[in-house]
């Protein structure tokens, strides 16, 4: 599978525009994605192959350091969930690409 930049750009504004402390849940964040693609709820090997692209940019965005991935166990009504922020990294990389939107970013992840 490939790094797809127009995806991860996507999948860090989405965690940047949260308005939470906690972050962004996964469920919240493939919701979004899916959404936005047309695919939410299709059940076809679109959507699937959409949820699996998401899960390998998150585990490489975490990797690589531009995002935080916390485990929350249930607490009360609170279910069990992962949640995902942007680690300073995540920002500047954001940052960098508004400011200079042609340059190439393969040094930067």
């Amino acid at each position: 599978m490939k790094r797809d930049m127009k995806l991860v750009k996507e999948i860090l504004g989405l965690i940047e525009h949260t308005g939470t402390l906690d972050g962004l849940t996964h469920s919240e964040l493939m919701e979004e994605v899916l959404a936005t693609h047309g695919v939410l709820d299709s059940g076809g090997e679109a959507e699937e192959a959409l949820v699996e692209d998401v899960t390998y940019q998150l585990g490489i965005l975490e990797s690589g350091g531009l995002l935080l991935r916390t485990e929350i166990d249930p607490i009360g009504d609170r279910p069990d969930e992962t949640y995902y922020q942007l680690t300073w990294a995540g920002h500047d990389y954001l940052d960098e690409s508004r400011s200079k939107p042609s340059l190439d970013y393969k040094g930067m992840l």
